[in-house]
């Protein structure tokens, strides 16, 4: 028999008093212990890889390091290259769950060269403050950054109108690599545009490296 003096607890009221319970012990647990940093890199993050990055490519150019003799020469004698125009294009972190701690914090930045048809690949310790390796390689498939997206788009667009009114997410654009070393293309930016949705267009060549169309119907 419920002894009378024990107050009636409905099954309802049991549940919520058990959640209320496991809140409250969250709620007091160390702040340490639940914060653990995302596997994604931050806004400030992504600025400080790129800051330390720039400035180790600095300090290799200026000591004329071995690391630039990779590059192919002709490069330099292209618009792009005569610009010495060079672009970051993309910062992430490395390593994934279960292969890293949480609190490893490294970013490799990619950077592709111009007037080299180098890409450079820059890993960064964050937590550190520096940078741990750089390496480069020449003619390497390599991803586009928005504004080299964006240029191939608009130069695509003036051989093929409908891409140019073509909304991006209906767009394809791919990079490609001449890989033979005699072709006068070869170590070029260049990239391939084209839509799929009815009606279809043409692919469209692009060289980024020289602002032309190289072929509107690829």
């Amino acid at each position: 028999m419920r002894d009378a003096s024990l107050p009636l607890v409905h099954k309802g009221t049991l549940v919520w008093a058990c959640a209320l319970a496991i809140l409250a012990v969250t709620a007091i647990r160390p702040a340490g212990v639940l914060a653990q940093p995302p596997r994604v890199l931050s806004d400030a993050e992504t600025r400080l890889a790129a800051q330390l990055e720039e400035g180790s490519l600095q300090q290799l150019r200026t000591a004329a390091s071995p690391l630039f003799n990779k590059g192919i020469a002709q490069l330099a004698r292209t618009p792009a290259g005569r610009l010495r125009k060079s672009i970051v294009t993309s910062v992430s972190l490395l390593g994934s769950p279960g292969t890293s701690t949480a609190t490893d914090r490294q970013a490799l930045v990619t950077r592709y060269e111009y007037a080299t048809g180098l890409t450079l690949m820059t890993v960064v310790d964050l937590n550190a403050g520096k940078v741990v390796d750089v390496r480069a390689e020449p003619n390497r498939p390599t991803p586009l950054a928005d504004d080299e997206i964006q240029r191939a788009i608009v130069l695509a667009g003036r051989a093929v109108p409908n891409l140019a009114t073509t909304p991006r997410a209906g767009l394809h654009v791919i990079t490609l690599v001449d890989s033979k070393t005699t072709s006068r293309r070869y170590g070029h930016r260049l990239i391939v545009v084209w839509r799929e949705t009815p009606p279809p267009s043409p692919r469209v060549l692009v060289d980024l490296s020289t602002e032309q169309v190289i072929n509107a119907n690829f």
